[in-house]
């Protein structure tokens, strides 16, 4: 039954992010790859959260899985404000950007963490695991700031419009 589960997620990600392609080949726009991008790169942080529970594990640090878990949260939140979003509701645009603020800030805490635990626990056994969580967030915070910066000026083209 938890494969069939896992089995229905996965294709229910990938109609989405097919969907999603199938919008941007026909209208090409800022706002469309924003949308994808978000789609994307909170898809991502859901199946990548393993690694992250790994690295967890390799560290010493209580906080990090706190932090870990509402991060992955607050990735959640992203992606329904992003399949939601419509270009022409400037509060739909301001409303996903909040919570995209909000998600690259407790990542931000999050990587400043993986990288202070990592650095002041000498001893690990296989410090790949946590470099590459590290590497994970730092690309998904790019990716968050990248798509904010394309909500931010397709808000400004909408405004402009009215």
């Amino acid at each position: 039954m938890l494969k069939q589960e896992k089995g229905l997620n996965k294709m229910n990600f990938k109609t989405i992010i097919k969907k999603e392609l199938t919008i941007i080949s026909k209208n090409f726009s800022i706002f469309n790859v924003a949308k994808l991008l978000l789609i994307i790169v909170s898809i991502s942080s859901l199946i990548l959260s393993s690694s992250y529970i790994q690295a967890i594990l390799k560290l010493e640090n209580e906080i990090c899985g706190f932090l870990m878990f509402i991060f992955v949260l607050m990735s959640v939140m992203v992606l329904f404000q992003s399949v939601r979003m419509k270009k022409e509701k400037v509060l739909s645009l301001v409303a996903n950007m909040v919570i995209i603020v909000i998600t690259i800030i407790i990542g931000y805490q999050l990587y400043k963490i993986y990288n202070d635990a990592f650095v002041v626990q000498k001893k690990l056994n296989n410090p790949e695991v946590v470099k590459y969580a590290i590497r994970l967030i730092r690309n998904e915070l790019i990716t968050y700031v990248i798509g904010i910066i394309l909500l931010i000026v397709q808000t400004v083209k909408t405004l402009r419009l009215r």
